[in-house]
């Protein structure tokens, strides 16, 4: 048995508040999944349906009560939803990816035999020239004509100059569709194949991937086109123009991706916190500074952006404290009527006010139960108490602290029933120590009340 406690209490409103804002980050990533999907313009119907009907299950546990279950729940449905994100991009950018490189490929391949064409002064006909001239300018070509243009013009160049090209050149010529190539045709093909394996200019292809995937698009497509003339600088042999148009483009495409994941970020947790704000009825306390981090964002204040952010975040978990600490408070004087306590209208705020309450029971003359803290920080102590001028027996102090281990065994019972916790988190052994001797501020109250109505009669 034990004697004064330190405890902590978590109610049913709490806790509802805890899942809902979980459930409300799930819908918001569930919204940003959809948002993402379109502007890719991916359809995945079968895996909105899985991710729709995970977060639907959540709904459920909530409306059966199943609180532990979402928030053990919640996480794993945010972590599938993130992965989803991610392979349905990977997916998407590696065909597109994969088509444009195919197509770069084919462009600096008829730039280079195009080149080479004209040197050995190689005879092809009108149709395969005027083709092969406007994909190396960049304009848009059938891909199926593109090919057997530069089939036609190795046949050429492979008349031209009967030589036999390297192993890796073939495998180039087989994965742009050319046959019959040459070894000084091969030679004219090396700016591409260069441009194709330069670790560095993958590297900036991916960057310009990521950018796409985090939502930059125009940002991405810019670089892309950047991109593009390092590649044309490199098919026309300007080894030191590309090297000056790769070298900026790296240093300016890391800063880019960097920046435009840290706004994604922010982005989403301004996201996630209004979503939250509205699922627990915080929206009006915390609206103007969410629209105000909203507001900074789009300018590119990111500052500004994250100090309205965590303002809000501060209101709202205020607010959360406030009202579980109001909760908390009621389901222990709730529980403490029950078990026979004096708890009267007023008592509530009247602790709140004080910081301290004591709560006497009829059957138990000169003793009382003494409740210190608000709650504010989710604990307090609880322990019985002599009341100064009662006369007493001390050698009875262990059996009323015996007495009321047994009670707060049905008060956490009580407030179980409803949904809620209390949890012992220090405790002192029963009759360990005398009782503290207190005033009693309700019956010092009550005798001013009454001193009071007696001086006012006749």
């Amino acid at each position: 048995m034990s004697g004064p406690k330190v405890i902590e209490v978590v109610t049913r409103q709490q806790v509802i508040d805890i899942c809902r804002a979980a459930i409300a980050e799930v819908d918001h990533a569930l919204a940003e999944w959809q948002r993402i999907m379109d502007r890719n313009m991916i359809l995945a119907p079968a895996e909105r349906k899985r991710l729709t009907t995970a977060r639907d299950a959540l709904q459920a546990m909530l409306a059966g009560d199943r609180f532990l279950d979402i928030q053990k729940a919640a996480p794993g449905v945010m972590a599938a939803i993130e992965r989803s994100v991610q392979e349905q991009l990977a997916g998407h950018f590696s065909a597109a990816a994969e088509q444009q490189r195919q197509e770069q490929s084919l462009r600096l391949s008829a730039g280079a035999v195009l080149s080479r064409l004209r040197e050995l002064d190689a005879e092809v006909p009108e149709d395969c020239l005027r083709i092969l001239s406007e994909a190396a300018a960049e304009r848009p070509v059938d891909d199926q004509a593109l090919r057997q243009a530069l089939a036609q013009a190795n046949a050429a160049l492979y008349a031209k100059d009967n030589s036999s090209p390297s192993e890796g050149q073939q495998e180039l010529a087989r994965v742009l569709g050319a046959t019959g190539m040459s070894t000084s045709a091969s030679d004219a093909l090396q700016n591409a194949e260069h441009s194709l394996l330069d670790p560095r200019v993958s590297s900036v292809a991916s960057q310009i991937s990521d950018l796409a995937e985090i939502g930059e698009v125009e940002t991405a497509s810019l670089f892309r086109s950047r991109l593009d003339k390092v590649n044309q600088a490199d098919t026309a042999g300007d080894t030191r123009q590309r090297e000056l148009l790769l070298a900026s483009l790296e240093v300016e495409i890391t800063t880019a991706v960097r920046e435009a994941r840290q706004l994604s970020a922010l982005r989403r947790e301004i996201g996630v916190e209004s979503a939250a704000a509205q699922a627990t009825n915080d929206w009006e306390a915390c609206r103007v500074d969410l629209r105000e981090a909203e507001a900074a964002l789009q300018r590119g204040d990111t500052d500004s952006a994250r100090r309205h952010l965590e303002r809000a975040k501060t209101t709202r978990l205020d607010r959360r404290t406030q009202r579980a600490a109001q909760s908390s408070r009621a389901a222990i004087l709730d529980g403490l009527k029950e078990l026979g306590y004096e708890v009267r209208e007023g008592m509530a705020t009247q602790w709140a006010e004080k910081k301290q309450l004591v709560v006497r029971h009829a059957a138990k003359p000169g003793v009382a139960l003494e409740l210190a803290g608000t709650l504010d920080g989710g604990r307090l102590q609880a322990r019985m108490v002599t009341l100064q001028g009662s006369a007493r027996d001390p050698h009875a102090d262990k059996q009323t602290e015996e007495t009321w281990c047994s009670e707060f065994d049905s008060l956490q019972k009580y407030v179980a029933r409803r949904g809620g916790e209390i949890r012992v988190v220090k405790a002192v052994a029963a009759g360990a120590a005398p009782l503290k001797v207190v005033l009693d501020d309700q019956f010092e109250d009550a005798k001013r009340v009454q001193l009071l109505r007696e001086r006012k009669l006749p």
